[in-house]
């Protein structure tokens, strides 16, 4: 059982070992741990009772080994595919950004010479004015027009409540992270994948604990809608309450309840 470290063992063996000797048992238990470790234990020089135990218990642990490599395979081949959709994503990006990094550099660029000359030509009356930084504007309109390219829910004005959760995600995951968060979170909607059906506005997006943080490449929702491509099925997870993932839960859909009634 190479590169496992773990192994399961089913609760109905009570019925079988709790009828052999403590001798025996603890001596099956010592042949099972020398088995799943790859120690080849010598079970046909072993008791009878040993041998008859044991067998059923070593066809189970194939099956369980043989499933995991299965499920294994599924998901490297998942993760891989998804990888090289994301580094496209980031490398068509990433080109963008340069582009308009380029844009702005050159503006910069024209207007300082601009400033040049006003100093040259202007007399000492003139007060110079340092420009205002374009480096936040920029951010929060690259989020909020990406956001309306995806259709998901259009809004039509950048307004305060937006600029507020965009500079605070941008300040808590970086700009390039939220835009492939919105990437996954547009193509897991818009396909026939049914646990992601729930369309959130911008806002709702990026401040609730299970929309953007579960569209990371490493976020749950787009790892479950990875293996769902590639034909994995998702194991069983323990239940959260819904307070874990989001603590205003409840008062958000109140407040949507009242704002349909007043609408």
């Amino acid at each position: 059982m190479e590169n496992k470290n773990s192994f399961v063992l089913y609760p109905d063996l009570i019925h079988t070992v709790s009828k052999l000797p403590d001798e025996l048992a603890g001596r099956l238990f010592k042949v099972i741990l020398e088995y799943v470790n790859d120690k080849n234990p010598d079970v046909d020089s072993m008791d009878l009772l040993v041998q008859v135990t044991f067998e059923p218990i070593r066809q189970q642990l194939k099956r369980d080994l043989k499933k995991w490599a299965e499920i294994r395979e599924k998901r490297v081949e998942a993760g891989r595919s998804g990888g090289k959709k994301s580094g496209a994503t980031r490398s068509k990006r990433s080109k963008c950004l340069t582009d308009e990094a380029n844009e702005a550099n050159a503006s910069n660029s024209k207007q300082s010479q601009a400033n040049e000359a006003v100093t040259v030509t202007v007399t000492d009356n003139v007060i110079n004015t340092p420009l205002t930084p374009q480096g936040d504007d920029a951010d929060l309109m690259s989020v909020f027009d990406y956001w309306n390219e995806k259709g998901i829910i259009k809004h039509r004005e950048l307004n305060s409540d937006i600029k507020k959760a965009i500079l605070k995600a941008i300040k808590n995951h970086g700009r390039t992270d939220i835009l492939l968060a919105i990437d996954h979170y547009s193509e897991a909607l818009n396909s026939d994948y049914k646990l992601v059906d729930y369309k959130w506005g911008l806002v709702e997006f990026l401040k609730q604990g299970n929309a953007m943080p579960d569209f990371f490449d490493d976020g749950a929702k787009w790892q479950n809608y990875q293996q769902y491509k590639a034909g994995v099925k998702p194991e069983p997870q323990e239940k959260q309450l819904i307070s874990e993932f989001d603590p205003n839960y409840f008062t958000n859909q109140v407040k949507a309840y009242n704002a349909q009634k007043q609408n």
